[in-house]
């Protein structure tokens, strides 16, 4: 099984690779610059400053909106449309091929996320925004877990939930496109004040775990969802 889903993988970083690493680099290449030029937040008014940082947040923007189309585009043409019927010809099943999707589109955000990180801090250190920086580090191994949990889990919801409503969307004869931004909004909101109401009826110091287990069960809700719909709606076992 675990072979299997390795050469899945394989070939699902393979077409993200192909797209994002150059992108990466641009920004990595762009704080390095800013880094060299000496150039701080306290010359913020500078030209070349301004310039720098507002192309830096323009690729950064942009790597962003790139991947979750790459990520949207990856599933549709893989489970929803015709030229992707080949894959299931494949001997491993429709959870297996699930998974692969998803943990490839978590690393590849996870990537993105950290080219940024170090971006920051290439451009950071040694000047008076490194101290700045540090406070966001947490300390306590408590904080460590949560924020870790966090970085994870989030991406990984926002990813099922893609997957969620692009496939009840292709249910639909028409307006596709429209239906499955209508649900994800919605659903958002539901989960925005579903988990607003669980949290504040938590203690304090449990706040993050609460957190962290809601996010927890909505990924594996749309996560059966999504592969209960392909399996029974598109027939592809």
């Amino acid at each position: 099984m675990l072979n299997k889903l390795g050469k899945l993988l394989k070939y699902e970083f393979r077409f993200y690779f192909r797209i994002l690493p150059p992108i990466y680099l641009i920004i990595m290449l762009i704080a390095l610059v800013i880094r060299f030029q000496g150039l701080s937040l306290r010359n913020y008014y500078m030209p070349e400053k301004y310039l720098l940082v507002m192309l830096s947040g323009a690729i950064i923007i942009a790597m962003s909106v790139i991947t979750i189309i790459l990520v949207i585009q990856r599933y549709t043409d893989n489970f929803l449309k015709d030229a992707g019927s080949l894959m299931f010809s494949l001997p491993v099943t429709v959870w297996a091929l699930l998974v692969s999707k998803a943990i490839a589109a978590l690393c590849m955000i996870l990537i993105g996320f950290l080219s940024v990180m170090v971006s920051t801090v290439i451009s950071s250190i040694g000047t008076e925004n490194w101290d700045f920086i540090l406070n966001f580090i947490p300390k306590n191994p408590n904080d460590i877990i949560n924020a870790v949990a966090a970085i994870l889990l989030f991406p990984l919801q926002q990813i099922c939930l893609f997957y969620a409503v692009i496939t009840i969307s292709y249910m639909l004869p028409r307006f596709r496109n429209q239906a499955a931004l209508i649900m994800y909004f919605l659903v958002m909101f539901f989960i925005g004040q579903f988990t607003f109401r669980v949290i504040e009826r938590s203690a304090e110091d449990i706040m993050p775990l609460i957190r962290s287990l809601t996010s927890f069960i909505f990924v594996a809700l749309f996560f059966c969802i999504t592969g209960f719909l392909l399996k029974r709606s598109y027939n592809l076992e």
